[in-house]
């Protein structure tokens, strides 16, 4: 995982195929301007960027608890997930310390897990407006939680490019 400030984020630009083209997409004033038809992360704002390659999903949803929330991995893309508005918290544990809670499922390139040990690895950070998270497929990541001590969920725009991994 790397968590960084945007402006920052072109040191990063050369480690995969494709996270160049994420990354500058995020950078321009019209990705920060763009909106998903409705709020909620099943209705996201789909912006290919290179095709299947390279695509954004711009969405603009509340934060919640982490007791309604799951740890996920995907095997096919990177994730690189920026908050626009807002801030949130987001778990991340590497895959190996992990369990699986339902299987790998192809089509949406999305297994849901669970620490292997209570807490085993897991780390909490925080997501402001302006940064970035990059999750390759080695990390398992838990986004969109409620800040602690917030009392109750926020909206968060966000903003989660999708990198396929070259095969």
């Amino acid at each position: 995982m790397i968590l960084d400030d945007l402006v920052r984020s072109d040191r990063y630009a050369g480690l995969v195929r494709g996270l160049r083209e994420a990354l500058e997409f995020l950078r321009t004033p019209e990705a920060a301007g763009l909106e998903p038809p409705a709020p909620g992360p099943e209705n996201s704002l789909r912006v290919a960027i290179d095709g299947e390659r390279v695509f954004a999903l711009v969405q603009r949803s509340a934060t919640r608890a982490a007791a309604d929330s799951f740890w996920e991995a995907h095997a096919r893309h990177i994730d690189v997930q920026c908050v626009v508005e807002g801030a949130e918290m987001l778990g991340h544990a590497p895959l190996a310390r992990m369990r699986v809670v339902k299987p790998y499922d192809v089509e949406r390139d999305l297994t849901v897990l669970a620490p292997a040990a209570d807490d085993d690895g897991v780390n909490w950070v925080r997501l402001g407006a302006g940064m970035f998270a990059i999750f390759f497929p080695e990390d398992a990541h838990m986004p969109g939680l409620s800040l602690p001590g917030a009392g109750h969920s926020r909206e968060v725009k966000k903003i989660v490019m999708k990198v396929r991994i070259d095969e």
